[in-house]
Order: C-alpha cells, then structure tokens, then sequence
C-alpha cells in the first residue's frame, strides 16, 4: 500500500475503515457493502479523486447530474447521506468538510490498494430485497434498544415501538431494519400509514408495498395467502391513526403466515395476541447538578444528538466548556425528546449555545424547520403533538388539556380532584388518564407513594396552549381547584407521623409551588392563600427551602383576616415564618417578634408541641444574641412542657437545651449531665425521626456540645498539648 497519487479512475481507494471501488462503484466497510444512493457514491467518486482539494458547489452538481438543473439543495441532503454513511463525526472521524459558500473538501488521508477488489456482493443487490430509505442522519444514544430489538425479532412475531411524538420510533424500527437487510429470505418492507387518513387505504399501501396486484374489494385474504410461505420482516409505521385498522391487519398476516414478522410503531400498542410492547425513552440528559466540561456532557446521548446536529448547521462546530452547561440545559428543557432537540441545535448557528439556553422556558420552544422531506406533522414540535391530540376522542381532549394545569408529576386523586367536571358529567378520570397513558401523550411512573403521572415539558406546554384557546374561562376555575387540592393534601398530614408527612408532601412540591404562585396573585383567592400557605410551611422548612418558606408565610400573615388572629392558623404562620427567617438572616426583630407571638398563642391555645418548637426558637435566639441567662430561663421553661409530652424525642430537645445554655455559662457538669441524658435517650428511639420538623436530631447536637465541654475541659488542664 502506498500513499495516493492521481491515478485512473480503476484503482480502489483506501481511508479508514473503508474501501471505495468506482469502477464496480461500490463502497465496502470491512467486507461488508455500505448502502449509498447513487448520486451520494457520485459524489463520494468525485471528492475522494481530490481528496485534500476544495470542490466548488457547481462542478460537483455537473458531475452528479450533468443534464440536469438542480437546486443546491439536492446537493446539500445528499452529502448529509454520504457523511452519515461514513460516520463522519464520529469518534473524531472526520472525512467532509464544507466550506461555506464554496463547496466540499474530502480531508481523510487516502491511499490506494495495490490489486483492485472485486465486490462479492452487488451494491443494488439488498435494494432488490427491501424498500427502506437510506437516512441522513446516523442514530445516536440507541445502541442498545437497536441490539434487543434485532435479538428479540429472532423469536417474536411482533413487536410495537411505543413513545411519544418525536422520541424517535420511526428512527429506531429503520435503524433495525438496516440491521436487519440480508437477513430475511423475502426481505424487509417498510408500510409508512403516516400519510392515510382513510383507514380503508391500509391494505392498499400494504400491497403497494409488497407488489402485490389487488384485484377486490377485500384483498387481505389474497394477501395474506401471497404471504403465506415467505420469510420477511414488515415495518408498520405510524400506526396511532389507523390502530383498528393496522392491527386487524397485522392480527390477520401474523394468523395466516408463519414466517412473517411485523415491528410496529405506533403511540400506543396495537394489543392483539402475541405482541410484545417496548416503550421508547428519551434520550439521556446530565443531571442538574455541577458545572459539565465537554468532555463530561458528551458522554450523556441527548447532548451528543445536539452537537452533531449544531455540527451539520455551523462547518467544525465544537462544544466548549464554556458551553457545556448550556448545552446540558437545552438537552434537559427539551426532556431528551430527538425531535426537539433536531429542531433546536440549528438555533446554534444563530443564537450561539448559550444564548440559544437563554432563550428556553417552560413554555414550548417555537421551533420548526425539520427537514423539507419530513412529514408535516414533523415540522414543528407543536405539528407533530397536535397529530396526536386530534386522535383523541372529546373526553381525551378535555382532560388531556386540563392536566396541563399540573406542574412536575400528580397522582390519580390529584386528577380526579382539579380536572373533572362538578356537574357530573365527567368522564371517568382514571380510565382517560390510562388512555393518554396509552397513547404516549401522559408518562407514568412509580414514584414516592405509588404511581405518578406527569406531561413531559413540550406535551405540557401544548396541553395548555389548547387550554387557553378552547377553555380560557375555566383556567381560573381549574387553579383555585388545583390550590384547594394541595392546600387539603397538606393539611391531612398534619396530624400524620412527621417523616410520613413529609414523604406524602416531597413530591408535590412543584404543584405546591404553583398553586401558591397562583393564589397569591389578583387572580388568586386569598383564604386558599393563606390556608395553604399555612399548610406548606412546616414541608418548605423541612425541605430546607427557607426563602419560600418565610417569603409565603410572611404574605399569608399580611392577608390574615381579623377573625383568624389569635387562631391556630396565624400561630402555625407566626412559628414557621419566625424560624425561616432565623435560619436565613439570623438575629432579627421580625424573627423574635414572630417567635414570641407563636409562643404566646401555642400557650394559650394549649399546644405543646408548639410551644416546645417556639421556646427552642427563642432560646437559639438568645444564645446567638449572647444572651445565656435569658436562653436558660426558656430552656427551663421547655423542660416541663417536653416532659408533659412523654415523648423521648420531646424531652432531648428540652435537654439540648438546657446543655447548649448552660455550657456558654460555664457549668461543665450540669451541661455535660443534660448532654449526655439527651443522646442516650435517642439511642433508645428507634425511629430516626426529626425532632421539631427542622430536620435536627437532638442527639447528634448533644453529642456535640458533650465534645465541646471535653475539649474545653482538655484545654484548661493541659493546655500544653494542644497546637500553637
């Protein structure tokens, strides 16, 4: 093998794993032919001929289709075929390269084989044995459900891709079917429904699709008889529109011919005997957590699919560091959904990464401009839901529209409480929520508590656009709903054990969140405010989220009506709003003056609990403010009133207390004594709970402040020891 000089058009080119053959115009892999449309080959002859010099645009198109007037287009989507048959981009492979208004420069080191090969196998030789389309795109991030899906079709007679809009089914069953090609005697048919709108067209594109000459009005008896000792795999795609009609189909080829097996995708599955159901995931995103080098986010697909795609917009596109977490923010907004994210990386080229992040919400991205030969409904992210919501029936509509009320997951009950009608007419929740569920348009989980439903971002966004064209008077009517929900969710904890209560409040935080957004507001309604606000305060501190919390009890106290002061309500909002505020801006004279006035009135409405929780407040007050004396006295105070409660936990508090006071007062012994009872008497608790919802355990601080008297203790004997 030497390196490549112009030589004539019969010796066989070499560059990286490949072999290009022009006279037999072949390209092998290895040993194996790649598939390239002819005018792709053409163009990879003509580049690779040159290989190092740039080809301008024109004489490309004169060497392609010489008598023919073409748009650069054409050119344009051909050359995005020959890079993903080659790779390009991969792996650091790169083997095309664009020059902006210009043309093409063939950049892979070439050389040239000694002997020509011939091609054992002829480049048109799969095409005579299938019907799929050569795709512009490589496939990323699904690797893995391609390998089991091409297992799982040894054995099984159907399988149904089930997802929602944009994830990327289509994209996956032809990925199999390229997998696939050589192997079935009769070869792989691709059935694409997504242009009928007539189910009575089924059979008739199914035929077109075979050969098959149709010569009745029911032909599927002839059909499948034609089908009846063949070995072949059929692609049904986009079934969700035509399901009665595709799966009556494919019910009757499956009965009728052993040796035929159908891979199916659809929103929901076709659910005849035998099918096996695989549910496609979005691609994975990185978490919100750290800054992401580039290196660490191109190791998650979503971000990978996004890069290659900004790549085919901007010539060498690379992700920086600077932009990695930007790009991790889109990949993430737009929840890992390909169609998405194919829409939004040309915006690179525009935008720039980080601006294009800027520019995201939790609204749904105007973005459109997917590819000129894609189906309409694919254009546009909106196009492609609303392809599936005029599926729907009117009850699946009205409901599906409603859930967008719901921020982040919600359970069954939530939806049956905020979206069904109050005039009895409603249709049955749980049967409509499993139809969506079905259909790809609602996700469902298992979360804390049981199954949780939720809409991905961009379903939400639309859910809700629909929402205020078709029911904007009743969005109002829905939120105060929605409020009310949560606000009684919440206050039914109450009583429940703490982390019981606090495990059934955690993952409703976002609609918590939501609700409290709306009922503060003109359009809110302000006893739902405040009671609600009430409610969520003990779940916000406990979640460590001290600025919500002190910011939304703080308005609910500005709003409480005169007939509710002195009631519990203002001394559950006095408590929290006094502790949240401690926590946040320390000493202050809000924070004591709320402080007292929850003490004062969990006294005289006889609550002990929270008046233990108060006097601890007071008393960390004090010490903060150096004021031991005045801490000791509300330790003592505490100290009756926990053990009148009998409970451990309780009385560790009272006897933290006491130990944390007196140690700033210098009495080692009766500190290290209260220190020592309150961490014994955790151990015997078997349960970890927190101690006054703040997530403290009293025995852990004892421990401490036991420390601090021995170090103490150390220092004043033998200061010698101890560091200079």
């Amino acid at each position: 093998m030497a390196e490549r000089t112009f030589l004539p058009g019969d010796r066989d080119f070499l560059f990286g794993p490949f072999r290009l053959l022009p006279v037999e115009r072949v390209l092998l892999e290895g040993d194996k032919p790649v598939r390239l449309g002819s005018r792709a080959l053409d163009i990879l002859i003509a580049l690779v001929e040159r290989a190092g010099e740039l080809v301008n645009k024109r004489e490309l198109i004169r060497v392609v289709w010489p008598d023919t007037v073409v748009v650069e287009a054409n050119l344009t989507v051909h050359v995005a075929a020959l890079r993903r048959a080659l790779g390009d981009g991969q792996h650091g492979n790169r083997y095309i390269v664009n020059v902006p208004g210009r043309g093409y420069r063939f950049i892979a080191s070439v050389t040239f084989a000694e002997e020509p090969e011939t091609a054992t196998l002829s480049r048109d030789a799969p095409a005579r044995r299938h019907n799929l389309p050569i795709q512009l795109t490589r496939l990323i991030g699904r690797a893995d459900i391609v390998d089991d899906l091409v297992d799982r079709l040894s054995t099984a007679r159907l399988l149904t891709l089930a997802g929602p809009a944009g994830i990327g089914k289509t994209a996956v069953a032809l990925e199999v079917g390229e997998r696939l090609i050589g192997t079935f005697e009769h070869g792989i048919w691709l059935v694409d429904l997504a242009p009928l709108d007539n189910p009575l067209f089924v059979q008739t594109v199914l035929a077109s699709s075979l050969k098959l000459e149709i010569r009745s009005d029911n032909p599927l008896p002839s059909m499948v008889g034609a089908l009846s000792d063949k070995q072949m795999l059929l692609i049904f795609d986009n079934c969700e529109h035509l399901i009665e009609e595709a799966s009556a189909v494919a019910a009757a080829i499956l009965r009728g011919a052993g040796g035929v097996r159908i891979l199916a995708t659809s929103r929901e599955p076709l659910r005849i005997d035998g099918e096996q159901v695989c549910r496609l995931s979005p691609l994975q995103s990185p978490p919100e957590s750290r800054e992401l080098s580039a290196d660490e986010a191109l190791g998650f697909s979503a971000v990978q699919l996004f890069v290659e795609r900004a790549a085919a917009a901007m010539n060498d596109f690379q992700l920086a560091d600077s932009d990695a977490s930007s790009a991790a923010y889109i990949c993430r907004t737009l929840d890992g959904i390909p169609l998405a994210i194919e829409f939004a990386a040309p915006r690179v080229d525009i935008f720039g990464v980080n601006g294009l992040a800027a520019r995201l919400d939790d609204r749904l991205p105007a973005l459109g401009g997917g590819h000129r030969g894609a189906m309409p409904r694919h254009h546009t992210i909106s196009a492609a839901l609303d392809w599936s919501y005029r599926l729907l029936d009117p009850d699946e509509q009205k409901v599906f529209r409603r859930l967008a009320i719901f921020v982040g997951s919600f359970t069954l009950e939530a939806a049956r409480a905020v979206v069904a009608d109050t005039g009895g007419s409603s249709p049955d929740i749980a049967d409509t929520v499993a139809s969506l569920v079905t259909k790809s348009l609602v996700t469902a989980g298992i979360g804390e508590g049981g199954i949780r439903f939720h809409l991905l971002v961009a379903t939400r966004a639309y859910a809700f656009g629909k929402l205020l064209e078709l029911e904007s008077d009743r969005i109002d009517a829905l939120r105060r709903r929605h409020a009310a929900c949560y606000r009684d969710l919440l206050e039914s904890a109450r009583g429940v054990d703490i982390r019981s209560a606090m495990a059934a409040g955690k993952p409703e935080i976002d609609n918590v969140r939501a609700a409290l957004g709306w009922a503060f507001t003109r359009e809110g309604d302000p006893s739902i405010a405040v009671a609600l606000a009430a409610a969520s305060a003990p779940l916000l501190l406990e979640m460590s989220l001290l600025a919500e919390c002190h910011s939304w009890t703080g308005k609910a106290l500005d709003l409480l009506e005169e007939a509710d002061r002195g009631s519990r309500l203002e001394m559950v909002l006095q408590m929290e709003f006094g502790l949240a505020l401690m926590y946040t801006l320390g000493v202050s004279a809000p924070a004591r003056a709320a402080l007292m006035r929850a003490s004062e009135l969990a006294e005289s409405l006889g609550d002990v609990g929270y008046l233990l929780r108060a006097l601890a407040g007071l008393t960390n007050l004090c010490l903060r403010l150096e004021d031991f004396r005045g801490a000791l006295s509300l330790a003592q105070r505490a100290e009756p009133v926990a053990n009148s409660m009998a409970d451990p936990v309780q009385v560790s508090t009272a006897e933290f207390l006491l130990s944390g006071a007196l140690v700033y007062l210098g009495e080692y012994a009766r500190s290290m004594n209260y220190a020592k009872q309150a961490f014994t008497r955790m151990k015997s608790v078997q349960r970890p709970t927190p101690v006054l919802r703040s997530g403290m355990d009293r025995g852990i601080q004892a421990r401490v402040v036991f420390a601090n008297i021995l170090w103490l203790q150390v220092w004043r004997i033998k200061p010698s020891r101890l560091p200079e």
